[in-house]
């Protein structure tokens, strides 16, 4: 990190880029906890410039508003943020200020220009790699670079003299290091922190422009932060590249976007997006951008010549049956080998009637068909093989010569993944398969969770069939005993109450010998759904055989223990139980016996023989009450 000595100096100079006006207030503003969201937004519409370039903000995609912003409001203001409206006012404050300088050799209309080129790349990044809010990143890839401005600002005539010295990126650093004590990442890193920005922010400029420097795991917030912010202003940077430059940069784009699992497609679409939004903004900041064609329209084959890495991961690849299907013999054996050597497992077919047995016979997770195969042609396989039950998951590219819309329609009418047009360059046939394996991959990773989904079900299934009892789906005498267990377990360790209570209809016996089987299981299936319906949703009902239930309900002490009871009752009796294909309704009352943990009572078991005990004594007493007792009776 940066040594604070070094960067104290700096700040003793007091030349410092920092907000003024209107900027200033505002930032004052939003520090305070009773700010008013009215005062702010007054505040804020005292600078009109200021205002239309929050409104554009407000207004991005991320947001999916019903209808466009026109002006401010406390409601635009809190869909914002309090603190990232700070760090925006803080960025659009230093453009408007800092527009030109004493540095000869700094450009500081290109520095801009840059800077909202990598702001708009890294809040379109955010919608794709959710590390941080998107106006947040916006406004981290405007500052990201600040460190370059203020040695611009500081020491402007040195630092011109090092700008025109230093050939590499490297090179800067380390005479920015020797000039001054720190580079301009570290002085960066430093302002941040100093406006409030948040040090996960502050550390990912730090190292956005060496990633591989820094020690986060892989796939970690911080690191995709990192990445995040390396890959917006390598994205931005492009820019100014001739288009010969710009289709040799792609492959290393993409190279580095697989890192936050951003498909080369998602970057070119990204990157067209970026362009356009970018010369909006320029107009609406005063700003000179490239005249940059899209990166949709560049060619990536372009750096097919160069030694750049492969696009595939082995542990990606490893175990993907891949089948290649075309006419020309030398392009499939070329295929072959490039292919077998970055991990896949190559099948080939020089017809669609091949290509058709091998997808029987192989199941390929990937096939690449070109569209005028002899015998059944791409279009047509691709048809035969969607409609295959072990087909439809597979990944189909079609590669074709023709450049027509027409074609392109009919391949995904068939149903086509992708599409490619021949000649087709090693390295965007790569790229495009890159992203069909990860698909794949995805969809390996979604079947297995699946399938430990049914199997967990199963196992739930076969849980709930050992712990519930059948007829009346209530936990049985094995639950009721392991809960009881865990019940009395917390109890102490907790010092909380609770109370168990044994139950049954009077008479049930003489009752039952009246009616069949069916009719005796409607009875019970009745009575649970009773004590269902009068029961708290913290009370455990379970059914211990017969006619015999057991109710058990935590954090309740004994003197709760009457009126619930009392409920229960009264709900038994409320209205008879109607049976199908009974003659007549059957009028059932209940006996409850209860009792609590206590200090008089040892255990578990000790617990369950006072509940009986007081059960039997309400049968005794004529049945259709409540027993309670909070000490063990006699014989007990």
């Amino acid at each position: 990190m940066i040594e604070p000595q070094s960067y104290e100096e700096i700040k003793k100079t007091e030349r410092l880029p920092s907000p003024r006006g209107v900027a200033l207030r505002l930032m004052e503003l939003c520090r305070q906890d009773n700010a008013s969201l009215v005062e702010i937004v007054r505040t804020l519409n005292a600078d009109p410039a200021l205002t239309g370039q929050v409104i554009k903000i407000a207004n991005s995609p991320v947001y999916a508003r019903p209808r466009p912003v026109v002006s401010l409001s406390p409601e635009v203001i809190i869909s914002i943020g309090i603190q990232t409206l700070r760090q925006m006012v803080l960025a659009f404050s230093l453009i408007s200020v800092y527009r030109k300088g004493d540095c000869k050799a700094f450009d500081y209309e290109s520095f801009w220009s840059r800077s909202t080129a990598t702001a708009l790349a890294a809040n379109h990044l955010g919608a794709l790699v959710p590390v941080a809010p998107c106006a947040e990143l916006f406004t981290c890839g405007l500052l990201c670079d600040i460190g370059r401005l203020t040695l611009a600002s500081v020491y402007p005539d040195s630092y011109s003299d090092i700008l025109r010295q230093c050939l590499r990126q490297s090179d800067l650093l380390n005479m920015e290091r020797q000039a001054y004590a720190l580079d301009h990442n570290q002085l960066t890193a430093a302002m941040m922190q100093d406006w409030g920005i948040p040090k996960l922010f502050s550390e990912a400029a730090l190292f956005h422009e060496s990633p591989e420097t820094c020690e986060y795991p892989a796939a970690s917030r911080p690191y995709n932060l990192v990445y995040v912010l390396h890959l917006a202003t390598q994205l931005a940077k492009s820019c100014f590249l001739d288009d010969y430059q710009r289709s040799a940069e792609l492959p290393r784009l993409f190279k580095t976007a697989e890192k936050i699992g951003v498909t080369p497609e998602q970057l070119v679409q990204l990157g067209d997006q970026m362009l356009n939004e970018w010369r909006e903004w320029s107009g609406l900041l005063h700003l000179a951008s490239p005249d940059a064609v899209r990166f949709s329209e560049l060619e990536p084959q372009a750096a097919d010549s160069a030694a750049a890495p492969d696009f595939a991961d082995p542990a990606m690849t490893q175990g993907i049956r891949l089948l290649v299907a075309d006419g020309d013999a030398a392009l499939l054996m070329l295929f072959a080998k490039k292919l077998s050597s970055l991990g896949y497992q190559v099948y080939s077919a020089g017809d669609g009637n091949q290509a058709l047995q091998l997808v029987s016979s192989h199941a390929p997770h990937v096939v690449i068909a070109d569209a005028t195969l002899p015998g059944i042609n791409g279009l047509a396989l691709c048809k035969a093989i969607r409609q295959m039950a072990a087909g439809r998951g597979i990944y189909f590219i079609i590669l074709t010569a023709h450049k027509e819309k027409g074609h392109l329609v009919e391949a995904f009418q068939a149903g086509a993944d992708d599409f490619m047009t021949k000649p087709i360059g090693a390295k965007t046939l790569l790229g495009r398969l890159s992203a069909g394996t990860r698909i794949v991959r995805l969809q390996q990773a979604l079947e297995q969770e699946q399938q430990h989904q049914q199997l967990s079900d199963t196992v739930d299934t076969d849980i709930n069939a050992a712990l519930s009892d059948p007829l009346t789906h209530l936990p049985n005498r094995r639950y009721a005993m392991a809960r009881l267990g865990e019940q009395w377990v917390l109890a102490e360790q907790n010092h909380v109450p609770f109370c168990c209570l044994r139950l049954k209809p009077d008479g049930y016996g003489a009752i039952a010998a009246q009616y069949p089987q069916n009719q005796q299981i409607q009875l019970l299936q009745q009575f649970a759904d009773r004590l269902r319906d009068a029961s708290r949703q913290a009370d455990i009902i379970c059914h211990l055989g017969r006619e015999d239930f057991l109710i058990i309900c935590p954090n309740t002490p004994i003197g709760t223990a009457a009126p619930y009871a009392g409920r229960l009752l009264s709900h038994m009796v409320q209205a008879p139980f109607q049976l199908e294909g009974a003659s007549r309704p059957i009028d059932l009352t209940i006996s409850i016996g209860a009792t609590a943990n206590s200090a008089d009572i040892r255990n578990v078991d000790h617990l369950l023989k006072t509940c009986e005990s007081a059960l039997a004594e309400a049968i005794a007493s004529g049945g259709g009450r409540v027993c309670i007792t909070t000490k063990p009776l006699v014989g007990v």
